[in-house]
């Protein structure tokens, strides 16, 4: 006689419902992300930068979408964030804000976070800076 082997139970029961399967998706993503948030810290810490860049801007280096670096200066120790958006565009004209803020753990300066308006027009096909704003655009 030949006995079946034992059935066992998983240790993490998959969801019956649409709702459970989702929410077990999301939280299994959650738990990924993170599991490599330690990975991030280290890519930063090392010297790299998160650089996310708009594809249709006049120089995309300078206005990131988003821009996630270290600050390692004597002076100041954290984080830059650094997010930009497009505020006014038409065919001639195009208003860029950039807003960059600190995260800072160490610092001699009480307020370092900025924000400026680049405003460019549109010259025979390619874009010219005509103006440089310090606070938010018009």
């Amino acid at each position: 006689m030949t006995t079946q082997p034992r059935r066992r139970d998983p240790v993490i029961p998959m969801p019956v419902t649409r709702r459970g399967k989702i929410f077990f998706a999301l939280g299994l993503t959650a738990w990924f992300l993170v599991l490599m948030l330690p990975c991030a810290l280290f890519w930063l810490a090392s010297g790299g930068e998160v650089h996310l860049q708009h594809g249709s801007i006049p120089e995309s280096g300078v206005h990131p979408f988003l821009k996630i670096g270290t600050v390692m200066n004597p002076d100041a120790r954290g984080f830059q964030i650094t997010t930009s958006t497009i505020t006014n565009q038409s065919d001639t004209a195009l208003c860029v804000q950039t807003n960059v803020s600190y995260a800072l753990w160490q610092s001699r300066s009480e307020n370092p976070n900025t924000s400026y308006c680049d405003c460019y027009t549109r010259v025979e096909d390619q874009w010219q800076s005509a103006s440089t704003i310090s606070g938010a655009c018009p």
